[in-house]
């Protein structure tokens, strides 16, 4: 079974995020994926 679920829900067919705002998210989803050991 997995170690790591991560659900994303919305509405927005085309989401932007601001480019340091979506470099924050994706460090942040690296961080949590490091400490499960998941880094493949």
């Amino acid at each position: 079974h997995p170690t790591l679920v991560i659900s994303v829900t919305g509405g927005a067919k085309e989401f932007t995020m601001k480019p340091k705002l979506l470099k924050a998210f994706q460090d942040g989803l690296l961080r949590v994926a490091r400490t499960t050991g998941i880094e493949k």
